[in-house]
């Protein structure tokens, strides 16, 4: 999977080496404020949020 689960660390950390993101990954545990259960678990939960802003911009 190309280490696509580690996207984030490699976007924060651009020259830690495509073997060690997972570890990289393990050290970053709790270092993020926002996070996901994947690209599609995102894209579902962003939507959502929109809907109900998009919402409340019309009461």
């Amino acid at each position: 999977t190309w280490n696509m689960p580690y996207h984030v660390e490699h976007h924060t950390l651009p020259q830690v080496p495509f073997h060690k993101l997972p570890e990289l990954h393990d050290r970053m545990q709790g270092w993020h404020q926002v996070t996901s259960d994947g690209y599609i678990a995102f894209t579902r939960d962003y939507a959502a949020s929109m809907q109900i802003r998009d919402q409340a911009a019309h009461e």
